[in-house]
């Protein structure tokens, strides 16, 4: 009875915190993918297919895999008003926070630590304000990550002596699951295979990848039935990783985005424990020094026997976000949290007992320096947790206020376009499905590549937008909407503001109407358009 009062006591910062939010009011706004994720689930909900609907033409979701969508479609058949299904939203998507801590509870316990510190982790994770802000917003980590974790704990089962070749396949169909809901699931494909065979486990292999290659095998071939084969970049964006990702990233352009997604990478790592919350140059140093601490726990504990199949998983897992042509964020990183939870621990028990023999050394400089050590560990542990606070509790709700003021601002000139635009006007904007949600107009996005981030170089975002008309003519858009708080995702208020003013300032853009903080546009059909 302890044990359950002490976990629901564990739930209560993530189940308020999407209880003050059950609005969602980041829905679409921080993260493009969650709202894309909500128009795919409307598509699977009202008979449509596996479909873009908010996209022109409406192409198959090629991107996505189909599970996490497939969970998201029971919101619209239960509520098909948006946006108050958004509540709903928010409560499928919080009720993954307490599998997923339970999952890692069992982790942990199945890796060595004993009941105490199984249950010390769990409680560091469930005060993350990172597991905050993904149990209240929909999108697939989450899940993702709690299929991960059964998956390994199934592997651990198989590989037991005489183990039941069961549990090999309950291993191969949860990594198939895996997959279905990211597909860097696919990483687990190898990792699994790769530790059965490590212990001499063959019949464990066997079952593991012949149980988990059907599903890999029919989302690819879905795909590349499906695909859209289309040569511009938004359109590869929309319906493809790999592809987008070959047309982006140059041999030449790999060093570059290497190192920069190194640094980030690291970052990531440490914001487990110190959340990126200030960009002083002292504040990344620090986390990323508990980033490098946290990799070398992880180390250890793979060299004492545990934690094998997740970091086989990881390494992969981290290669892969360190070449792709977007900075491993948080987000990002987030899959790998429990394993690096666990480094964390390891670590921080490793340093604590060399302190400890250096504390008691005969002589004097030893033990001042173990305890200056101590103080200094103390210190940037105390500053992680005042962090973890202030993210959670000061920043993020500021944060989400500020998006109240977006949507209130938006839902003025969503109501207009409902009255006054044509019922088949389709409509350039950079929040495109949260206006297609809103409105039922078809809209599209001219994404800013990620290769400006860098690069460094904002011409080329001002040269895609000078000709923004170009790209409007060729996706039939004859509307342009934009407001004054766009392009966050993506750049600094400075550079935003300039990319702002050259649209505001476009010939080929006449406008329609005026509000408070945004412009509807009507972009003129002055010639014959070619693609980007």
């Amino acid at each position: 009875m302890r044990r359950v009062a002490l976990f629901l006591l564990l739930l209560l910062p993530t189940a308020y915190f999407a209880w003050r939010h059950a609005d969602m009011p980041q829905f679409g706004r921080w993260i493009h993918d969650d709202s894309v994720y909500f128009v795919s689930a409307k598509s699977i909900a009202e008979g449509h297919g596996y479909r873009i609907l908010s996209y022109p033409d409406t192409p198959f979701q090629t991107k996505y895999p189909p599970l996490f969508p497939l969970v998201l479609a029971g919101v619209w058949k239960l509520n098909p008003h948006f946006p108050d299904n958004l509540v709903l939203g928010t409560l499928v998507s919080w009720l993954w926070v307490p599998v997923l801590l339970w999952l890692c509870l069992r982790l942990f316990l199945a890796y060595g630590f004993s009941e105490k510190q199984a249950w010390a982790m769990t409680a560091l994770f469930a005060v993350n304000p990172y597991l905050a802000i993904f149990g209240s917003s929909m999108l697939s980590e989450l899940p993702f990550t709690c299929l991960l974790i059964l998956c390994l704990l199934f592997c651990i089962r198989a590989a037991q002596e005489r183990a039941p070749v069961r549990w090999a396949v309950l291993a191969g169909v949860t990594g198939g699951l895996s997959f279905l809901t990211r597909t860097t699931g696919l990483m687990l494909l190898a990792s699994g295979v790769v530790c059965f065979l490590w212990r001499k486990q063959r019949k464990q292999a066997l079952w593991f990848a012949a149980t988990m290659l059907p599903f890999v095998a029919g989302w690819t071939i879905w795909t590349r039935l499906h695909m859209v084969h289309g040569a511009d970049p938004v359109t590869l964006y929309y319906t493809t990783y790999l592809d987008y990702h070959l047309y982006l990233v140059k041999l030449a352009d790999l060093p570059m985005i290497l190192w920069k997604n190194v640094d980030q990478w690291l970052l990531g790592v440490g914001a487990l424990i110190i959340p990126e919350a200030s960009d002083a140059r002292i504040v990344k140093i620090v986390t990323q020094t508990v980033g490098v601490a946290i990799l070398a726990g992880v180390v250890r504990l793979v060299r004492s026997g545990r934690a094998l199949d997740y970091a086989m998983f990881a390494v992969p897992f981290s290669i892969m976000l360190v070449a792709w042509h977007y900075p491993p964020t948080e987000r990002l990183v987030a899959p790998v949290y429990p394993l690096l939870l666990a480094g964390f621990w390891r670590e921080l028990r490793h340093i604590a007992s060399m302190l400890g023999v250096a504390l008691h050394h005969r002589d004097k400089s030893q033990r001042v320096a173990a305890g200056a050590t101590g103080l200094m560990l103390v210190g940037v542990l105390a500053a992680g947790a005042w962090m973890q606070y202030n993210v959670g509790w000061r920043i993020l709700p500021r944060e989400m206020n500020e998006r109240r003021k977006e949507w209130a601002a938006d839902e003025i000139a969503f109501k207009w376009m409902c009255t006054h635009l044509p019922h088949d006007a389709q409509v350039l904007t950079y929040n495109d499905p949260i206006l297609f949600l809103y409105t039922g107009h078809r809209a599209a996005s001219l994404e800013v590549v990620s290769m400006f981030w860098y690069r460094g170089n904002l011409d080329v975002v001002l040269d895609t937008y000078a000709h923004v008309a170009d790209f409007a003519g060729v996706q039939r858009l004859g509307y342009a909407y934009f407001t004054h708080t766009d392009f966050r995702r993506h750049m600094g208020d400075a550079d935003r503001k300039r990319v702002i003013e050259l649209i505001e300032h476009n010939p080929d853009l006449e406008v329609t109407q005026r509000f408070a903080s945004a412009t509807l546009y009507r972009v003129r059909p002055h010639r014959e358009m070619a693609a980007p």
